[in-house]
């Protein structure tokens, strides 16, 4: 029953994004509706912006644009203001889950200088 159990939790499961279902991993939905929830009003409130600024751009320039996490989730990153930027969805396709030198600097630049 308990190695069901485990196995159950780890298997996908699909979700609704972009009017579209993907199939994503329970332990990592987990994980970002976690710190989602735990996360205080003030940084909710800075993401919201973030993305009302990416539909903005996107309607503004024709482009597609999507929130980027500057370290990848899957890479230990955080679902952090501080961690997204917003970039065309090409640009953010093309880099997956990479995570850069250059996106190393991004990141300690607004952690430390910001």
């Amino acid at each position: 029953e308990r190695k069901r159990k485990i196995m159950k939790s780890n298997t996908p499961e699909e979700v609704f994004v972009d009017g579209q279902w993907m199939e994503v991993d329970r332990e990592l939905t987990f994980e970002i509706w976690g710190e989602t929830f735990y996360m205080g009003y003030d940084e909710r409130q800075r993401i919201r912006d973030l993305k009302r600024k990416c539909i903005q751009r996107s309607k503004r320039t024709g482009i597609k644009h999507n929130l980027d996490h500057i370290q990848p989730l899957i890479k230990g990153g955080l679902h952090k203001s501080w961690n997204l930027q917003i970039v065309t969805e090409e640009q953010n396709l093309k880099k997956g889950d990479k995570f850069s030198l250059e996106d190393q600097k991004l990141l300690a630049w607004r952690l430390l200088i910001k």
